[in-house]
């Protein structure tokens, strides 16, 4: 086993920004001069790369962010003029590159008042800016910075309809009291970084000052809706308990302005945060915020997080397969895969008169095929070699097919996910074979970057699988992407390995038992055992929901 220290950089990195592209991370972070840029293959080890995006006539560039769409890399961050003295003239401005390290030109302001810390995400194949600013969601009982979310026309323009979504409700969210000698204290909720999952959006942020004894990073969350502006948000615990998923200990402080990313085992979720040493003098006259990593995990719609760590923190895992820079000539990549599995695919293919095309086959049984003469992409069921067409993406006018783009293809027993870098998702459920086939087809394609891991994890529909890790004594019904267990269900682990259901509670009259025994719930959590055939497993569960199932081999 293998361990790093925090933190992982030894130059001050504040506010850094996360990228994974092309199978490379990339963290972009604050800086009086320009947004510095560094990279790293493993999350942990970063060279630095000097300034991606620097302009001589501003200074503060905070808190980078940048997505990758078509070929193009488009970053938010915020400045002001050189000769400017109030960082509340601090504006969001776009740059954009072909190259992830820069140099990055300007495109445009964004605002023309005070806005800081974007964070745009693709939802469905729509783009969406979370922010911070001071003009909209301020009231006199509590002034100060909260977090908006606008829909973006495109990477360089918002439709100018925000809603807010996370505004100041506690004490302990107070930047500086008295801050403008008006008798009102000023409260700052900032940092916004997003995570989806289970049909439900955190927005993780950074509250009062980084200045400050009590900063600290807590998360809001809410029910997925069609627009993203339509989500009634709620901070955790409550609106009006303090709460933090991360705050000061005996050994770090400073710690907030976060990014989450996956680890290169394309499962599990890191933090990635500013902090400071404790047994470093703090000097308000000096940059000593240094980036750190720490893994971020879930129990049932919970999150949890392990830092600020210091010492002796376990490497992020790797992937069972890693293979980059490979070229195919009207040629196919072959892999001996069976169960189930994640992948993700950064692929480009190679102009030439023969026009590109090219994809991936899983087994026998389903094709994807990317055609540029018709800009679309293909999906086959396959059948003793005959193939029938079961759908068709329309990918945009301008899909470049000379750059490299993002597949993300999750396969659970019968079903295949693809997800596409703009958030697109397409299931589809199928008898599927073993094995995995990415090619060319009388063309030329490169494969950046191929990442390849196990996967057992059951969640929304494909709990549908879980009696392939499960005996069970009678059919339960997935409702709502979820299982609810009404009547006493038993349940006998199949396999033998490290088991995780995701359990809440239906009634207060709910209960499970584990061996005769008896556990606790308190709220949505997971409940993890071990089964290795030295003793009978059998669960009893009754009016409980499961919306989640993990499966282990053992070692």
């Amino acid at each position: 086993m293998q361990y790093y220290n925090n933190p992982v950089s030894e130059t001050t990195k504040p506010d850094p920004f996360i990228l994974q592209a092309n199978g490379i991370y990339y963290c972009y972070s604050t800086h009086t001069d320009g947004i510095m840029v560094s990279i790293s293959d493993d999350l942990i080890h970063f060279e630095d790369k000097g300034f991606a995006y620097t302009n001589e006539k501003e200074k503060d560039f905070w808190a980078p962010s940048t997505i990758y769409l078509n070929g193009t890399f488009y970053m938010y961050f915020s400045s002001v003029s050189k000769s400017d003295e109030d960082t509340l003239e601090e504006k969001l401005k776009v740059v954009s590159s072909i190259n992830p390290l820069g140099p990055f030109k300007f495109e445009k302001q964004l605002f023309d008042y005070f806005s800081i810390d974007a964070q745009p995400y693709f939802y469905r194949g729509d783009l969406y800016l979370f922010y911070s600013t001071n003009i909209l969601g301020c009231d006199t009982e509590m002034p100060g910075t909260s977090i908006l979310v606008d829909k973006m026309k495109n990477p360089l323009e918002v439709e100018s309809k925000p809603k807010i979504v996370v505004k100041p409700s506690i004490d302990e969210e107070i930047f500086q009291k008295n801050r403008f000698n008006d008798s009102r204290d000023w409260y700052t909720i900032e940092g916004a970084s997003i995570i989806e999952r289970n049909n439900k959006l955190y927005i993780l942020y950074s509250a009062n000052s980084y200045l400050n004894e009590n900063y600290f990073i807590n998360y809001s969350v809410g029910d997925l809706k069609e627009d993203l502006r339509d989500i009634e948000f709620k901070k955790y615990k409550d609106d009006y308990t303090y709460h933090a998923l991360m705050k000061k200990n005996d050994e770090v402080g400073g710690t907030g302005h976060n990014s989450v990313c996956k680890g290169s085992d394309l499962i599990e979720d890191y933090i990635v945060y500013h902090g400071r040493n404790n047994d470093i003098v703090f000097d308000m006259t000096k940059e000593q915020r240094t980036m750190r990593v720490d893994k971020l995990s879930f129990s049932g719609d919970t999150l949890l997080c392990d830092g600020p760590s210091l010492n002796n923190i376990k490497m992020p895992k790797k992937p069972l397969i890693k293979e980059t820079n490979i070229t195919l000539v009207n040629d196919s990549l072959k892999f001996n895969i069976n169960g189930n599995y994640i992948f993700d695919l950064w692929i480009k293919g190679i102009s030439s008169h023969q026009g590109i095309r090219y994809g991936y086959k899983i087994g026998d049984s389903i094709e994807i095929d990317l055609i540029q003469g018709s800009s679309t992409i293909l999906v086959y069921k396959i059948n003793d070699n005959i193939k029938i067409k079961i759908d068709e993406i329309r990918l945009p006018s301008d899909f470049k097919f000379d750059v490299p783009h993002c597949f993300k293809v999750k396969r659970i027993f019968d079903s295949i996910t693809l997800e596409l870098e703009d958030n697109r998702i397409f299931t589809y459920n199928l008898p599927l074979s073993d094995n995995l086939e990415i090619y060319s087809l009388y063309s030329m394609a490169e494969i950046v970057s191929f990442s390849l891991n196990n996967y057992n994890i059951l969640e929304n529909e494909n709990l549908l699988y879980l009696s392939r890790y499960y005996d069970l004594n009678r059919c339960v019904e997935i409702k709502d992407n979820r299982i609810n267990i009404i009547r006493k269900t038993l349940l006998y682990p199949k396999s033998i390995g490290i088991y995780s259901l995701t359990v809440s509670f239906l009634s207060k009259d709910s209960y499970i038992l584990i061996n005769n025994k008896q556990i606790e719930l308190l709220d949505s959590q997971d409940i993890k055992f071990i089964y290795d055939k030295n003793e009978k497993i059998e669960l009893l569960l009754y009016k409980v929901q499961i919306s989640k199932c993990i499966y282990k081999k053992l070692q």
